[in-house]
């Protein structure tokens, strides 16, 4: 991680970390030490953390990581690609560069995040859904806690939508109740899409007539899967899907919501249907609704954390910034703070015994 050339008052901080035994002796100097020291701690009340600290600038002349748990080219990498030059400018960095870190749906770059320097720098865009859903169902795979996480933002409620291949001949929700086993395309363990194969079928009373294929990396591998016919079904996010489907591309089942889709107005709504088991699907759409978001690691500086937020929400009604995203997304951009995305997290650690259960299956490789 690129950062700050050192500057001469970086340089006099170490040294005098070095000397201060020796100068402690001399009472004329105690006066420059005082100065010294408060300098290096970012004043009164400051904190030394590197990327500012209270009351300082986090960004400037820093290089921010960015981090993205899917491969290029899919819907959270066009989004975190579109903002990186635009929270360049507001946080007034160096840079904010886009790691992409694919494995595990999102599992791998979750980790590598809870361990990272909270100095503000290191931050990601993920599918909270299956972040979230994986630590609830105690998936091998996530060693973070997702209560310590900071908690930066949610940048989209997008709803999911249940997706066929227009070779399946698949047209509503009802043609799944017979045939099959129709194939369902996932991203694997920790993705929200290995989620929604395996919860979904369940509240739809369907899970006989579907079969979970895995092993593909991300949102744009499965999506070419469903739109060739290799799999008859999948799922995403409705802005990252709307193109195909208007093209002809995929074919819409169902939205995974609580109302249609102005978009999608002759597709139905999960909460619409006649549903045995309505709690659970309420539920569902309780773990839908935490979105895209933004994470950061744990105890990050706070200082750094409010300039951040602040980039963010100027960034998101930035029309410019709607603009160079819309060719490929159609994402309903609309910035929550952390507290308010806490809430919606915590809301789900709350989830009723038979949704944990089905996620527990989802993570038990199934």
């Amino acid at each position: 991680m690129a950062g700050k050339a050192p500057g001469h008052d970086r340089y006099l901080c170490g040294v005098n970390k070095v000397t201060r035994r020796n100068v402690r002796r001399a009472a004329v100097l105690l006066p420059v030490l005082g100065l010294l020291v408060t300098a290096c701690n970012g004043g009164a009340g400051g904190n030394s953390a590197s990327g500012g600290g209270a009351g300082g600038d986090c960004y400037k002349g820093e290089t921010a990581n960015f981090v993205v748990p899917f491969s290029p080219g899919g819907g959270y990498d066009v989004i975190a690609r579109g903002l990186a030059p635009f929270l360049k400018k507001e946080l007034g960095a160096d840079a904010v560069v886009v790691q992409n870190e694919p494995g595990a749906g999102g599992l791998t770059a979750a980790n590598n995040l809870f361990v990272a320097k909270g100095d503000g720098l290191n931050f990601g865009l993920f599918a909270a859904q299956g972040i979230v859903g994986s630590s609830l169902a105690g998936a091998a795979g996530a060693s973070y806690d997702p209560k310590k996480f900071t908690y930066v933002a949610r940048i989209a409620q997008d709803e999911r939508v249940l997706l066929a291949s227009p070779k399946s001949g698949l047209k509503s929700v009802d043609h799944l109740q017979s045939g099959g086993p129709y194939q369902y395309a996932t991203a694997g363990v920790g993705a929200a899409d290995h989620i929604d194969a395996n919860v979904l079928p369940t509240v739809l009373g369907i899970q006989d007539n579907v079969k979970i294929v895995t092993g593909f990396e991300g949102s744009s591998e499965t999506e070419l899967a469903v739109t060739s016919g290799q799999v008859e079904l999948g799922s995403g996010t409705l802005g990252t899907r709307i193109n195909g489907i208007k093209s002809g591309d995929q074919t819409a089942l169902l939205l995974m919501g609580r109302e249609r889709s102005k978009e999608l107005p002759d597709v139905p709504a999960l909460l619409e249907l006649d549903l045995k088991n309505k709690p659970l699907a309420e539920a569902y759409i309780g773990l839908q609704e935490v979105g895209r978001a933004v994470f950061a690691p744990p105890n990050t500086d706070k200082n750094c954390l409010t300039q951040l937020q602040g980039a963010l929400k100027k960034t998101l009604v930035n029309p410019e910034f709607v603009k160079s995203v819309g060719d490929s997304v159609d994402v309903p951009f609309e910035y929550t703070d952390g507290d308010g995305l806490k809430k919606a997290v915590d809301n789900v650690l709350a989830a009723p015994p038979e949704l944990v259960d089905l996620l527990k299956k989802a993570y038990n490789g199934q």
